[in-house]
């Protein structure tokens, strides 16, 4: 896996600059990498330990232009049936009607409803999420964690990022266990977007 180098936007918008974006050269749409992307998420079991897993099924779209990361636009559906927290017992259990409930609910959704820059690496992204049938605003704080060419595909343009948060299960109508089992779930999100330049 290639190591990518944390960056300023300043500098990330020098480099793309110096790629020939700004004098109008022509790009393809932002991808997601499958291979280097990963939901994760966190929930307290009883107050003694917390159990963390992924989702490893899903898809979207990405409208990201560096030039302007505002208007940046995640677009991602998850196959809820894809949990895997190691457990093959507790993710049946998790695709229950005491969970998520993927019989009724095979995936949520979130779409990004805004971006604000907050920092020259960092920005805060707000969406919305859709589980269960019920639809709330998510805020994630992300982190540019790198950008450059891909070392093997000189075509390859790579941005990297980072973006943590926070929901709360029992507002999607998820309000098993509780109070024992942890109502609020941390949400960590890695992930590399690419796109191919013109020659």
């Amino acid at each position: 896996m290639m190591k990518l180098i944390t960056v300023k936007w300043a500098s990330a918008l020098a480099a793309i600059a110096l790629l020939g974006l700004s004098s109008g050269a022509v790009a393809q749409n932002f991808e997601f990498d499958v291979n280097h992307t990963h939901i994760l998420y966190t929930v307290s079991h009883f107050g003694f330990s917390n159990v963390h897993g992924e989702f490893v099924g899903f898809e979207g779209t990405v409208d990201f232009d560096p030039d302007n990361i505002e208007a940046a636009r995640f677009d991602i559906t998850i196959d809820t049936a894809s949990v895997d927290s190691g457990f093959a017992t507790r993710d049946e259990h998790m695709r229950g009607e005491n969970w998520f409930n993927v019989a009724e609910f095979p995936t949520m959704h979130f779409v990004t409803t805004s971006v604000e820059r907050t920092g020259e690496t960092t920005a805060r992204m707000v969406g919305d999420l859709t589980l269960m049938g019920e639809t709330r605003s998510v805020a994630l704080d992300v982190v540019l964690t790198g950008t450059g060419r891909h070392p093997f595909r000189a075509q390859q343009e790579i941005f990297g990022f980072l973006a943590t948060g926070m929901i709360t299960r029992s507002e999607f109508g998820m309000d098993y266990g509780l109070p024992y089992l942890g109502d609020e779930i941390s949400l960590t999100i890695e992930t590399e977007i690419h796109r191919t330049l013109a020659e």
